[in-house]
Parts: C-alpha cells; structure tokens; sequence
C-alpha cells in the first residue's frame, strides 16, 4: 500500500505510523492480533522516546491510546485530538514510539464515534496513574497500564411507577442506583386533592428486575384524587444525586392475596455451599414483611436435629442474611426450617406451613491459598485483590501488611487472577480517575500468570511487583 500525504510535513519531525488492530482481512474479517508501529523522520535523526503499556478490558483490542504533549498551553481532550494515537491489541499492549522529549499524559479510550476526542458518557475511558517524563537519557517508560471505566454525570430518575395492587408500587430507576443509600425515607406519597400525606412502609426488591424496586404502603389510596410518589435524594452508583421528584400515581384497587414465599436462597459458593467454619445464607423473600420478627421464624439444625445459634443481619425488608455462630462439622448436611406463619405482609396473608431447606458444608480439604509479597515503593497503602475467572461474583481482598506481604487463606479451588492497587485515596476501592478536569487513576498491577489454584496446594513465594520508571 502506498501513502500519499495531502499536505508537506514538518521539517526535522519525527512521525509515527500505526497500522490499527482493527485491520481485518478480506476473506473472514480476522482482525490483526496487534498494531503495527513504526516511525520516520523528515531530519537527520528519529526521537528514541517510548512508552509502553497494557489495556486491561474485555476485548481490548482497538482501545485508542491517546497521548498529548504537555506544555504551557492547556489542551482539553474532549475538544482537541491528541499528538499521537496507537492502538491496543487483542492483549491489550500498545507501543508509543518515535516520542520527542518531554512530558506527555496518555488515554485510553474506546472511542465509540472514531473521532479522537472524548465524548463523556459514550467513550470508555482509561486514565494514567501519572505524567510520563521523557528525555534523551531515559527515553522509555514502561508499564502505563489502564483500566477501563465510563462516566457517569447524569442524574438518576425515576422513570416507570406501576401500582400493582392497593399495597405495592413498582418503581424503575433509569439507572443503578445506590442501594447502601435506599430506604423509605427517600419516599413518600402525598394526596394533592386532600392534602394529606401517607409514608412508605417497605422498601425491597422482592422479584423485581435490576433496575426496579417494590414499595409497599399500609394505608388505601383514593382514586378519584390525584396521588403523586414524592422521590429525594436517590444517588447513583458514581454518586450523582437526584434531589427531587415528583410523579403521578395510577392508583390500584386490586387486592393482594398471594402470602409471602421465599424466592431464592444465596450461599458463599455455588449449590447451596458454605464454609463450615464461617457460615452464613441469605433469605430473599418475594415481598416485604415485618423483619423484626425474621429470628422467630428461623431454626438451623444438624443432622440430630439440634438448633444451632444464628443472628440475623437485615438487608431489606424483603432480604436478610442468617450468620450461624457456630463452627459445623465439614461435608455434612444441614437444614434450615421457616415458620411461614411469621411471614406476614401488610395485606395480612401468609401461609399456614414449615418450609424446610437444605445446605452443604465444604470440606477443608477442597480449599486452598496464595500468598507472597507485594514489591512496591509507596508511603501509601497497596490493596491486593484475587478474583476468580469463573464465577464473577467469588473474590478475596485485603491490604498488604507492614512488611508488604499477604496471604490468602481459605480460597475455594479454581482460576484465579492476582492484581493490586495503591490506595491512594484510602478509600478501599480502585479510583479510576478522570479525563476532563484530570484526576489521575490509581496505580495498579497485574500478575501476568493466571493462578491455577488446586485444593489442598495453596502456592506462595508470589511476587507481585510495581515497575519501576
């Protein structure tokens, strides 16, 4: 392929050619595994200068890296293209080549509109850690890695209530809102014909999809008046707060006759599994009830029916966690039983019955650890994460001690992938910082080996180590 320029280049420059990893070819569209990079030069020399990194994201391949020579000038990425491009592979590496001196700051993005500027809440993004700084002596800077986030600066709202019955609304958010910081008080529903006002009672998510919760009055609407659901202070999950909304009630008359039933149980691990030393289940139920008296209505007992000692955590009015403080037995069976009767909604129904469930011990033997050291040099705190590849929702976290080591105990077996963080805000979670104003992302790492960890063989020796620039 010959490249012909529309215009003369600049005298004494150093220019870069990156041939994307969304090159594909003609017969079955296979993309190239990674860029290409190479440079040239219009004077007698070409810059050495380098940065080198990794994208990590799901199919990274075709993430943009931009990077911007710093100056006196201020330039804002969601206006101006930036002095280079290259582009991440199906690995998620990418090479700067051909850098001039100086500082630069670079960007990932997943660039929906192919237009090299950032466009907030459409473009994924990835922002440094730091400002690289190159010279002729030191002309690589290896290990500016990125993790991909979106921003979010919209305002949640409330966008679909549906009165199901006399008792229950269905309320849908237009995004995930924060659940940490949900309750009745964010509600309330006010009778603008008879000026009166009526409080929510429960709040929950019952069977509910992602977006939506159920809220559940006591007392009895008039359809004839206009009825309105008054909603504050709901925040989303990046922290964005909608302060106030008001809106109309169609109001049900219908009856609800149906008694609360428990929709599903949850466990630590898969088929209904727990730690016999740590255990512990979660209750969700399909509607809301009156969870003070939840601890009644449990007994967990062993194979020769002896009750064991639990306390219940409440989660929602529809949810609540059952801690057992007692060490079980490993590999053996236990039952939960439910007295229904205490089960009771607001409308009155329940069920007349014992409800009895089953769950499973794990044995010792099918658990396993990782531990090593963390080589890093921060006055700040590294945070060190192990994260199954296969099941999302199984992962262990905690800092590293004084002396920069950590140890993983009591991991389920399985495949695992080890990375770390430098807390830099103290705040106990990854801080992927922003593009435009710049806030600087949190240094982190990975280990470049998945962990195969087999039960019974916990590795150690890891090392795990910052690269040093």
């Amino acid at each position: 392929m010959e490249v012909n320029f529309g215009d003369s280049l600049k005298p004494n420059t150093t220019y870069t050619v990156t041939i994307g990893s969304d090159v594909v070819d003609l017969n079955n569209k296979n993309p190239m595994a990674a860029a290409v990079n190479f440079a040239f030069s219009t004077g007698d020399k070409i810059d050495k200068g380098k940065i080198k990194g990794k994208v990590y994201t799901e199919k990274p391949q075709g993430v943009i890296l931009s990077a911007y020579k710093l100056s006196d000038i201020d330039f804002n990425p969601t206006e101006d293209k930036p002095d280079y491009r290259s582009q991440a592979g199906t690995n998620g590496n990418y090479t700067f080549l051909g850098l001039a001196p100086g500082t630069y700051r670079v960007f990932a993005l997943r660039d929906a509109f192919k237009d090299f500027v950032y466009n907030s809440e459409e473009d994924g993004y990835g922002a440094p850690f730091e400002d690289v700084t190159l010279s002729e002596k030191d002309s690589l800077f290896n290990g500016l890695n990125f993790q991909l986030t979106r921003e979010d600066t919209t305002k949640p709202n409330l966008v679909n209530l549906t009165m199901t019955d006399r008792y229950h609304l269905l309320v849908e958010f237009s995004e995930f809102v924060d659940s940490t910081k949900l309750s009745t008080n964010n509600f309330i529903i006010y009778d603008s014909t008879a000026s009166a006002s009526y409080p929510i009672r429960y709040i929950f998510k019952g069977k509910a999809k992602p977006k939506n919760y159920y809220l559940a009055i006591e007392d009895s609407l008039n359809p004839e008046n206009e009825n309105y659901l008054i909603s504050k202070n709901i925040v989303d999950l990046n922290g964005n707060e909608e302060e106030f909304q008001a809106t109309l009630i169609a109001v049900s008359t219908e009856q609800d006759t149906s008694a609360p039933a428990i929709k599903d149980i949850e466990a630590e691990f898969r088929s209904r599994t727990v730690d016999f030393r740590m255990p512990w289940l979660i209750i969700n139920l399909d509607d809301g009830i009156n969870t003070a008296e939840v601890g009644n209505a449990i007994t967990v007992i062993d194979e020769k029916e002896n009750s064991l000692p639990i306390k219940v955590e409440t989660i929602d009015d529809a949810s609540f966690r059952v801690n057992i403080n007692s060490i079980l037995e490993p590999r053996k069976e236990y039952k939960i039983n439910f007295d229904l009767n205490y089960f009771i909604d607001l409308a009155g129904n329940k069920l007349d019955s014992i409800h009895t469930v089953t769950f499973k011990t794990f044995n010792d033997l099918e658990f396993t650890g990782a531990s090593g050291i963390v080589r890093v040099d921060s006055e700040k705190k590294a945070i060190i994460i192990l994260s199954s590849t296969d099941d999302k929702k199984l992962q262990y976290k905690q800092p590293v001690s004084e002396n920069n080591k950590f140890n993983f105990e009591r991991v389920l077996g399985g495949k695992y992938l080890l990375w770390s963080f430098i807390d830099t805000d103290s705040n106990g979670v990854y801080t992927y910082g922003k593009v435009y104003p710049f806030e600087p992302a949190e240094r982190f790492v990975y280990y470049p080996d998945t962990l195969n960890l087999r039960p019974r063989w916990p590795v150690g020796d890891i090392i795990l180590e910052y690269p040093a620039n």
